[in-house]
Order: structure tokens, then sequence, then C-alpha cells
């Protein structure tokens, strides 16, 4: 070996051949000008060996270029320190992890080489590879449980599906006595119950899988938050709740985001909060930061989180008192806090005995809308629905409840029977089922797809309809040509909505539909339903009472917005109305809404033009509200 080190004290010599690392000392060219006796433990060596070797041609292959890479860097900058990893031949011809860290210290006079201090990082490789192995193993048995949850929801799905549809129809029978009434409506409560607690299950297991995925497209904010309050004005009429919800005007009209995951997390936080407040109020508020993010926020006035309970709020299965494990499962507000970091957002709250504040701020880039099909779809028509299903009690269920909302079923108990109906008959839409055994439901879709194409037919709305729920299904649904999508059990509400906005409304006239879109005035029957449905007239008084007196505040916010050219409010306004105006059977006023919405989206001047109708009609649905809910009170 080049002695090179000698020139200086020995007892540096000595003390770097008994130190745990490796000091190597080579030229430009690989060849070793010196090295310490603790290469022999290392790899194997006798220190002769290094009279004449070459470094780098003990190199592993694959790591070659990495070492011709850090060599050229080195020579390019003296000045730089590199760290890396390499493998190295040992005697036997295997080979041994290394890690080192090499300094150009070619222009020092006592040096004149390349510094390298090594040492095994045997053990460290070998904990890296078991921990790879054990995370393949853990994602491995997540993704298998996960196709375990997935398999056992869809199988509770349908009967699930069966039991909450033909609840809704015995409720809705006049025949029932009081007690089986409420038999039926524990059975419907019940049943939901256990559909949400599946939904949550799946949902989890798909975020801890890594399965969950985001369906980026153009939506608007409003009516996502619109949407969401809906689903909670009953339950928080029942509690006698004021719930209402505030939009700042600077939040942009349409975003890119997922507007249903976006909706489930609304939903989460709704619902906790009415769950959780016996009185006072609920209120959602959507709000634009001055960093560009869109912060939604849900504020209650209820019991507030103890303190202890706070910091583990977000875990999963974890219940903020010890009682709230009857009120559900403990995933929601881990599902809310995954959802939200998938997003790239942030999940916060604070809480105190006055209630409890749940905020998340997300970067939703704002978007040109896009043009809404559902607006376009045409409204009346013949109505004629075909239930595509392999299971009879599932085309009997949603043949009562087409026939309930007033459309004429058809049933077809496969793909090749559905494509023989549509090849010979006058459809509408089609309401699909995946799993059938002759020809499923993709494929049906296909078919029908290309025969359209061939043909130059209409193209028919297609709405799947099916128990399986995993991440990515809905978009397997559209790719084969579906239009829209709904997971079953599916509501008699859900139903209504989901045919609605694809075809509009059963035709007037209807003994058993909706009331038409055109229907004047207030629909006593719906009031009837709300008072069926809650089975208390005071509740539905309740309702009607806010209604009236929010009225005014969506009325003097429409026509002030008009009159000072500010159209993006008066349509919020006006969009606002008319779900809830529908709410209680005001369709007259909910009909002129969505028309003026329309005409402020493609043509403020005709949106101007349609005040004093819309006033004259806000008016008289105020009269005709102020006598029924007087009739209510009487006869509460």
């Amino acid at each position: 070996m080049n002695d090179k080190p000698e020139a200086g004290d020995r007892r540096y010599k000595k003390l770097l051949e008994n130190i745990d690392d490796t000091v190597t000392v080579v030229d430009a060219t690989g060849a070793t000008l010196w090295t310490t006796a603790s290469i022999r433990r290392d790899l194997g060596y006798e220190p002769g060996f290094w009279e004449d070797a070459d470094l780098f041609s003990l190199v592993h292959p694959g790591d070659s270029q990495l070492i011709v890479d850090r060599l050229a860097e080195l020579l390019a900058d003296p000045r730089l320190v590199i760290h890396d990893e390499v493998r190295l031949s040992s005697p036997e011809g295997d080979y041994v992890n290394v890690r080192f860290t090499a300094v150009n210290l070619l222009d020092d006079p006592d040096i004149g080489g390349i510094v390298l201090t090594s040492r095994s990082n045997e053990a460290e490789v070998a904990h890296r590879k078991l921990q790879a192995q054990r995370e393949a193993e853990l994602l491995a048995l997540s993704e298998a449980q996960t196709d375990l949850l997935t398999s056992v929801s869809h199988e509770m799905r349908n009967p699930l599906h069966a039991i909450s549809g033909l609840a809704e129809l015995l409720a809705a029978e006049e025949s029932l006595n009081q007690s089986a009434a409420r038999a039926v409506e524990s059975l419907g409560r019940e049943t939901d119950a256990l559909r949400r607690m599946i939904d949550d299950l799946l949902d989890f297991s798909k975020a801890a899988a890594g399965r969950m995925e985001l369906d980026l497209k153009p939506f608007s904010p409003a009516v996502v938050a619109d949407q969401s309050m809906s689903a909670f004005r009953v339950a928080a009429a029942k509690k006698d709740l004021t719930l209402t919800a505030t939009i700042s005007p600077e939040v942009p009209l349409t975003v890119l985001g997922d507007a249903f995951r976006i909706r489930q997390i609304l939903m989460n936080l709704l619902s906790n909060a009415v769950k959780y407040t016996t009185d006072g109020s609920v209120e959602l508020e959507l709000s634009l930061l001055a960093n560009g993010r869109l912060r939604f926020s849900v504020r209650d006035s209820g019991p507030g989180i103890p303190d202890g309970a706070v910091s583990t709020i977000f875990d999963p299965y974890e219940q903020a008192r010890r009682t709230d494990s009857k009120k559900g499962t403990g995933l929601g507000l881990a599902i809310t806090k995954n959802l939200v970091e998938l997003m790239g957002g942030t999940l916060q709250l604070t809480s105190g005995d006055t209630g409890t504040h749940f905020w998340c701020d997300l970067q939703l880039a704002e978007a040109r809308r896009a043009s809404d099909r559902a607006e376009a779809a045409p409204v009346g028509g013949s109505g004629i629905v075909l239930v595509v299903d392999d299971s009879d009690v599932n085309q009997m269920l949603s043949s009562s409840q087409l026939e309930r909302l007033g459309y004429t079923p058809r049933t077809a108990s496969g793909g090749i029977e559905a494509l023989e109906i549509l090849a010979s008959s006058q459809i509408d839409l089609v309401l699909m089922d995946w799993h059938m055994p002759d020809l499923d439901g993709l494929e049906t879709t296909r078919r029908i797809r290309a025969r359209e194409t061939e043909t130059a037919a209409a193209r028919i709305p297609i709405i799947a309809v099916t128990a399986s729920a995993v991440s990515g299904d809905r978009e397997r649904c559209l790719d084969a040509g579906m239009d829209d999508y709904l997971a079953k059990p599916v509501s008699l509400g859900d139903l209504a909505t989901m045919v609605g906005r694809w075809i509009g409304g059963p035709e007037a006239g209807s003994s058993k539909g909706v009331a038409a879109r055109t229907a004047p005035g207030v629909d006593q029957t719906r009031i009837d339903e709300l008072v069926d449905e809650l089975g208390d007239r005071t509740i539905v008084a309740n309702v009607v009472a806010t209604f009236l007196t929010e009225l005014p505040k969506w009325q003097t916010a429409l026509v002030d917005g008009v009159a000072a050219n500010d159209f993006t409010t008066a349509k919020r306004s006006a969009h606002t109305l008319k779900s809830t105006a529908s709410l209680l059977g005001a369709h007259g006023l909910a009909a002129t809404c969505a028309d003026f919405e329309q005409a402020a989206e493609e043509n403020p001047a005709d949106a101007a033009a349609m005040v004093d109708r819309f006033v004259q009609e806000a008016n008289d649905t105020s009269t005709q509200l102020s006598e029924i809910h007087s009739q209510l009170d009487q006869a509460a």
C-alpha cells in the first residue's frame, strides 16, 4: 500500500485503523492510495489486497453510473461533500451495502486524493427491506379488508334497498293504524341508520387503503350548500332549531372540485351539528379567504365538545361522550378529515360551553360555468321509465315508487330483454342495474349507445342503480355511457330527484304524481304529505312559519340585486328560494325562480323583466301559506 500517511504522526495512523468507519483515499481514476484496516471487517479483504486494487471495479453494475456521476460532481466542485450509498463486491462474490461520505482533497499536498469515509449499512438496508415488506403486507391486508367489506356491503345493499323501499310504500298506506305506522316509521329509520353505517365503514376502509379518488368537475358551491342544508331542514324543524346559510358575495359562482365529496363533508358536519344541538341554531357559511381558499364553516349553539375529547375527535371510532355511541359509528369526522386532506385542505374546530365551530379551507380554482344538462332536460313528456333489474323485488319496488311519483314504469329482467324493449318501444329514461347474469348493465349501456350512433337515434338518459359503491364505480358507469348514478338503497326522494332531473316531473293531471312544474300556487297535497311524514302538524306549522319569515329576505335580495345590476346575488337568492319553495309545494314560485335563474344566466335583461312576475308569485305564495299556517295551527 502507499505509505503516504506515514509522513505524519504514526499515532494518527493507529487511530484511523481502529475507528469503526473505514477511511480510504483514492486518486481521480479510482485507484486506491491508502485505506484503513477496518476494510477487512466491512468487506472481508486483507489489507494487502488494496495495493493494486481499483475501488471502482468493486462497484455493483447497477451503481456504476451513480459513482461516475458523484465523481464528476466532486471533480467539478471541490467544495462539495457527497453522501450516498453503494454496493461493493466481497471476496465471496456477493455484495455488501456501504454508506459513504466523499470529499475532494486532490489539491491538498498532505493528502493528494479523494477521501472516502464509509461503513457497512447492511443492518439499515435489511431494516428498510423488512419495513417495505411489512408495509406491502399491511397494504395487501388493507386492500383485502376493503374488498371483503365492499363485497359484504354490496350483498347488504340489495336487501336494504328492498326493505327501505317497502317501508316507504307501507308508510304511504292510509289503512295503517297508529301503532303500525309508528312501527313502519321505526323500520325505515333504523334501515337508514344501517345504510349510513355501511357507507361510513366503506368510505373509511377506502381511505385507509388509499382508494379514495376525486372526481374534479365544475360545480356551484352555492348549489352544494343549498342541497346540504335542505337535507336537514325537517330534522331541524322537529327540534325547533334555526337553520341558516350565509354565502359571501365573493364566493365564485362555479369552481373546479369534487362536488359529491364536498357535499359529503358538509353533510357530516351539519349532521353532527343538528344531532347534538337541542335548541338554538345551526349556521352554514361559505366565504372566500384572502389567500384564495374557500372556507366552509358550520357553527352550532350546542353544548360543545368536552376538553378531553377535542384532541381525539378526528380519530376513528372516537366519541366525544360515552353516550354518543348510540348516535353513530364515530367514523364521520375521521372520514371528513380524510376527505379534506385528500383535497389538500385543513379541517379545524373550536368548541366551548356555548357551541362548536368546524371549518375547512379548500383551494378550489374558479371555473367557467359548465352547461347544466339537468336544467336543459325537457319538462313533462310521456314519463315512461324502463327498470332493468334481475330481482323481482327490486322491479316491484322501483315500479311502485315510479307509479307513486306519477311515472309509467316498464320492467326488464336483464340486458338482453332491455335491448329488445328499447328496439320496439318508446322509453324516456332507463334505470339500469349493473350486476345481471345475462348481460351486465355496463355492456348493455355500451350496446344501447352503439345502436343510437348507428341509427342516429335520440340519446336516452340511462341512470345506474346499483348496490356497488366502490371508489371508481361511478366513473366506470359514466365511461360506459351512463348519464348518472344512484347507489342502493334508493329512497323515494332520491328517485324523484334523479328522474325529475333528466326527464322532468310527471305530466300535470297525474292523480298520484307530484305537481307539475307549471302548477300555480301552493300544492296542499304536499303539505298533507309533510304532515304524514312528520306525524305532527305543529312541526309542519313551524316549518311554514320559518319559510314565511325568511321569504321577505330572499324577495328583497332578489329585487334589490336586480335594481343594483347585481345579478349574481339575485340569481343566488332565486336558487335558494326555488328549492325551499318546492319543499312546501309552492311549485308556482319554484318555477318562477327557476325561470329567473336561467334568464339571469343567459340574458339579464330578460331576468329584470321578470321581477314583477316574481313579486306577484311571492306575494300569492305568502298569502296561501299564511292561510295554511293558520289551519295547521288551529288543528294542532
